[in-house]
């Protein structure tokens, strides 16, 4: 088959390579050939454009006075020559177009059609394509539909003086018809040829072929055995195969033991001692020979192997070698010997025919015999047992020789020293063909320990049955037998992974909750579950099992059927009043019952009280957590949507809520409310919901209603909420169940709300209520924190871009702080004016004391203002208008003294140039009304000097002397004018 199967896959191969150059070459000329139709009518097609342009210029020049024009007679020869044109092929022909407004008019007679009369067709339809490119004025060819919508090769041109388009065409099935059959002749050719040589072929390698795929197969076998196998030579026995399990227990690669003798690998044999041992087989005096001895692997380490050897088949060349690693079963003897010291389990054998009996090493150390002083006699035996037991025993074997049946018995040993031991016997006799008993075996185990257990037990049971009744824990004894019988028919019905059975079906873990039969229950079970009587309880026992306690169960199976004695889980039961109860179960197999299932105590230890405790203490480290987060939050806001958006996404990631926004109270008319920061939910939970604080529909709401009332308001159920209020709809439809807002306060007026939704109802009990009224008193100081850090930014911002110097000093007059621009004025560094005092920068030649005294010396601690001179740290002082007043604490006490200062020394030399501007201006007035009265006084001194000159004669010396009083007189009227010019 295997045969077969080759061949016909390699037949299938070669048909397909050739079928697929057949049709790769047949494609080939089928694409030459449609190249030469193509090449042939461009070139028909452009002769006759050719012919047609010259026509048509004959007409022209010497047809003038033909009826319709020159371009009527060129059509009407074109026409004529065309009724004598038959075509070319089956459905070749020509087509002449011109284009008359929106539509292709044809001007010859068409092959394809009976009508004699000219057709159209819209010039932008997908009809006529080659025509549609020669109107356009391009030549050449395309695949296309014509006129009729038929898919042809066409070549196409211009008729440029007529503006007519020729085209010349032939359906593309004509020239496909003759390759289809080309092809269909060829596939019938291909897979006859092909067919027959195939057959030719396999005839000729069929044999070859099944010989190869038998060694194959034969070498696959050998290769995938577990035992070592080896083909070994044998003259000098090296080693020609060795399969997969001999490399893997030699741990050497092939190329490692392939030509290596064999006795390389088994070193308690050279090639002496091999040679002499595989004689007998080499002459074919004996078949198989068969020892044990060691193999050795890459490391030095030896293991036992049992190593068979015969002729492999082939004649005498080779050797057939198999090595079966007995490592397992010398462990499996020596695990034997000592699991039977650790059981104190011993075995026997009784043969009937010699009547000898013989025992193991462990039955002598029960029976506590000396194996040289023991007769070995079924006699000797009963020397042994205890006197009160011997007929017990005999019996028992005597019964069961006799009616062919093994027997047990449980007796007593008396030893040498008085001592009392008990021993469990099992036995079984067989017999040969005629029915008489040949031998007997059996084992012997010690169970003096557990008959003192048993003995012990039967006095504490008495005492278990009051713990049981009494205990104050939950106990049940339960049979599970019918469980188990239950699940052995599912796995012998095809479920082999019960667990994974289990997972799926919900109807078995159903079924077998019902095969489970309650044999006992104690007081603190009917009181756990609030049942008067055991009749009571039973009669109720499905109202107590939630889905959770069938989910436990189906666990507690699980973990018997994977061994386990013991299972412990926890789930939610509920007592017959509906209350539910967090409880721990404990199911435990009771010893000897682990086979059958049918004893199984169940413990139910109420941890309700436990699991409350612990979601409260989940609740309130969460809290802190929030709390704690939400504090660091606000460390390290830059503003307060910032601040506020990480509160929100600290409330839905920290605290496990799925969506909470932040919301502003606006103080306009509308009373809206604006969101400022969310988190969770949908994007757009928020939008198109107008939401306000007022008395109206839209302030009915959690948000608004807080904002409003200035107190936390709850809606534990959204979807019990009987208004309609445009926010209820959007709600529930993103799946939330409750909300509640709680207002923000600062100084005790609400500025907007926190907005907190859950997805199940009644999620804010007291505890959660009171943890997010905490973390919105949190929010507000947050919000009044950040606005007051902002307020303090814009006002350090101001101190330090102001062009007036700002300095700050503690109440001993130590500098803290100056402003950018003091530095800048003064020319002093930080580290020469922060820490000292502030008397430092005045100058010591002021004339007013201010400066250096008075700092801490403020009249009732007052501001004060003056009038000081500054001193530079390069350069003259400046005067400087001080304004100094005290930052107090809340208790009236000065914390700082801040000073601002501003350079008026460009002030002040301007002052002084007015003032000396005025005094100039004054000397001035003063000046010019004393000439002006001195020249008075001159000019009638003048008059009447010149009227007395005029009586002396000018030789007079007293006319001379009258001209020296006039030449003063005028000199000084010449210094008076000169000195009051302005």
């Amino acid at each position: 088959m295997e045969a077969k199967k080759t061949f016909l896959l390699l037949a299938l191969l070669m048909t397909g390579v050739a079928l697929t150059v057949g049709w790769l070459v047949l494609w080939s000329l089928y694409q030459v050939h449609i190249d030469v139709n193509r090449n042939r009518m461009i070139e028909i097609v452009q002769s006759r454009a050719r012919i047609m342009e010259a026509i048509a210029e004959f007409d022209r020049r010497h047809s003038p006075d033909y009826p319709g024009g020159a371009h009527e007679a060129t059509l009407s020869q074109i026409r004529q020559a065309h009724e004598h044109f038959q075509g070319f092929g089956k459905t070749g022909e020509f087509t002449l177009a011109q284009r008359d407004g929106e539509r292709i008019l044809f001007l010859l007679q068409h092959r394809h059609r009976d009508s004699r009369s000219t057709t159209s067709v819209p010039f932008d339809s997908h009809l006529a394509v080659p025509t549609r490119l020669a109107l356009s004025g391009q030549s050449g060819s395309i695949i296309a539909p014509d006129y009729r919508g038929v898919e042809v090769l066409a070549a196409y041109e211009p008729v440029a003086i007529l503006n007519f388009g020729m085209v010349a065409k032939v359906d593309m099935a004509e020239i496909r018809q003759q390759f289809i059959g080309y092809g269909v002749l060829l596939f019938f050719l291909s897979t006859g040829v092909i067919s027959l040589g195939a057959l030719l072929l396999y005839r000729m390698i069929r044999p070859t072929l099944l010989r190869a795929m038998s060694f194959n197969k034969l070498g696959r076998i050998l290769d995938a055995s577990v035992n070592e196998i080896f083909l070994m030579e044998t003259d000098r026995f090296l080693i020609r195969f060795a399969n997969h399990s001999a490399l893997a227990n030699l741990d050497h690669e092939t190329a490692e033991v392939i030509g290596q003798p064999f006795w390389r690998f088994a070193p308690s044999m050279n090639e002496e001692r091999l040679s002499a041992w595989l004689e007998p087989v080499i002459n074919g005096s004996q078949a198989v020979l068969f020892c044990e001895t060691h193999c050795q692997r890459r490391d030095g380490s030896r293991y036992p192997v049992e190593l068979r050897v015969q002729l492999s088949g082939e004649g005498k060349e080779e050797l057939l070698a198999i090595v079966v690693d007995m490592s397992a079963r010398k462990s499996s003897e020596k695990l034997l010997a000592e699991s039977q010291s650790l059981a104190h389990l011993g075995s026997w054998e009784l043969d009937l025919t010699r009547h000898a009996l013989t025992w193991s090493q462990e039955t002598y150390r029960i029976f506590e015999v000396n194996p040289n002083h023991f007769k070995n006699t079924y006699e000797a035996f009963l020397e042994v047992i205890h006197p009160d037991d011997r007929e017990l025993v005999n019996q028992a074997y005597d019964d069961s020789v006799k009616k062919h049946a093994p027997y047990s018995v449980e007796h007593r040993l008396l030893l040498p020293d008085g001592r009392i031991k008990h021993v469990h016997e099992r036995g079984e006799t067989f017999y040969n063909d005629c029915g008489q008993p040949q031998r007997s075996i059996g084992t012997v185990q010690e169970i003096t320990e557990r008959k003192l257990a048993e003995k012990a037990l039967i006095e504490h049971m008495g005492r278990y049955q009051g713990l049981f009744q009494n205990s104050p824990v939950s106990l049940w004894e339960e049979d599970f037998s019918a469980v188990k019988r239950y699940l052995e028919q599912l796995r012998a019905g095809g479920a082999r992974d019960l667990d994974d059975h289990l997972r799926h079906c919900p109807e078995a873990v159903m079924e077998c909750s019902r095969l489970v039969r309650i044999l006992e229950i104690n007081a603190a079970t009917l009181r756990l579950y609030g049942a008067n009587d055991r009749a009571v309880l039973l009669a109720g026992f499905h109202r107590i099992l939630t889905e959770g306690s069938h989910e436990i169960f189906r666990e507690e199976l699980c973990a018997f059927l994977a061994g386990s004695a013991i299972f412990v889980g926890e789930s939610v039961q509920q007592t017959l009043d509906g209350r539910p109860i967090w409880a721990q179960v404990q199911a435990s197999l009771m010893p000897g019952h682990e086979g059958d299932w049918s004893r199984v105590l169940v413990s139910v230890v109420d941890l309700t009280e436990r699991r409350n405790a612990e979601l409260a203490l989940g609740r309130r480290n969460r809290v802190l957590k929030v709390l704690g987060h939400s504090n660091r939050a606000l460390t390290h806001a830059r503003d307060v949507q910032q601040f506020m958006t990480e509160v929100c996404r600290l409330i839905v990631e920290e605290a496990g809520y799925p969506f909470a926004w932040c919301g502003l109270a606006e103080d306009n008319a509308s009373k809206s409310v604006t969101p400022v920061a969310q988190y969770g939910g949908h994007p757009d939970s928020l939008q198109n919901v107008a939401m306000t604080w007022g008395e109206d529909i839209h302030g009915q709401g959690p948000t608004g209603t807080a904002i409003r009332t200035g107190k936390p308001f709850c809606v534990d159920d959204l979807t019990m909420d009987p208004s309609d209020a445009p926010w209820l709809e959007r709600a529930t439809k993103d799946g939330f169940h409750s909300a509640i807002a709680l207002p923000l306060k600062i100084d005790g007026h609400t500025i907007g709300a926190l907005n907190v939704y859950a997805g199940h109802p009644g999620a804010f009990d007291p505890l959660e209520s009171d943890f997010l009224v905490n973390l919105a008193h949190d929010i507000a100081f947050g919000i009044r924190s950040l606005r007051e850090q902002m307020d303090r930014r814009r006002l350090a911002a101001a101190i330090e871009q102001t062009e007036d110097l700002v300095l700050v000093a503690d109440p001993q007059g130590i500098i803290q702080y100056v402003n950018p621009t003091f530095f800048r004025v003064t020319g002093y560094q930080p580290e020469e004016i922060l820490g000292c005092h502030a008397s430092i920068p005045w100058d010591t030649q002021s004339t007013q004391k201010e400066g250096p005294i008075f700092w801490g010396e403020l009249p009732d601690r007052y501001s004060w203002k003056g009038h000081f001179r500054h001193r530079r740290k390069d350069g003259p002082p400046f005067e400087v208008e001080a304004s100094i007043s005290p930052v107090k604490d809340p208790d009236g006490g000065i914390r700082q003294f801040v000073a601002v200062y501003r350079d008026i020394s460009e002030r002040v030399r301007m002052e002084g140039q007015l003032r000396q501007s005025q005094k100039m201006e004054s000397i001035g007035t003063l000046a010019g009304g004393i000439a002006h009265d001195f020249n008075n006084i001159l000019g009638i001194i003048l008059g009447y000097t010149e009227l007395v000159q005029k009586k002396f004669p000018p030789e007079d010396q007293k006319f001379q002397d009258l001209g020296e009083v006039i030449t003063v007189k005028d000199t000084c009227a010449s210094g008076n004018r000169i000195s009051t010019d302005p």
